[in-house]
């Protein structure tokens, strides 16, 4: 925990909710719990990777570290939960920086070296 001083010339208190990270499947979950049905899937689509992250960052502030723990399908109404599940999932690696979240080392390496090799071949064929 941290006091600092705020914009607002308030001395606040500070502290970190979790320091080991939350995963991508975690924060589709965290997200799909606050969306509840397709409507607000669809909503939730069309927002960037920055807004989201605020969006789940609230969630969990209000509703606690369970979230990550609930099974949400029995708490949700999505015509085909898994589908919604894995198109959020899918939002939020396309969105995040670099498209890295959720993936391992090995695959932005071999990530890095596909495009390097691109890179290469374009400039080879100019």
């Amino acid at each position: 925990m941290t006091l600092k001083m705020t914009k607002s010339n308030e001395v606040m208190e500070f502290f970190t909710i979790k320091t080991s990270g939350i995963s991508l499947d975690e924060l589709t979950s965290i997200l799909l719990h606050k969306a509840t049905d397709d409507k607000d899937l669809d909503v939730m689509l069309k927002l960037p990777y920055s807004k989201l992250m605020k969006q789940a960052k609230d969630h969990l502030f209000y509703e606690g570290l369970r979230l990550t723990e609930d099974d949400i399908d029995e708490r949700t109404n999505f015509d085909d939960f898994t589908k919604s599940f894995n198109l959020l999932k899918k939002h939020l690696q396309r969105n995040s920086r670099n498209s890295y979240l959720g993936k391992t080392r090995t695959q932005i390496l071999e990530e890095k070296q596909i495009n390097q090799d691109v890179k290469s071949y374009m400039q080879g064929s100019q």
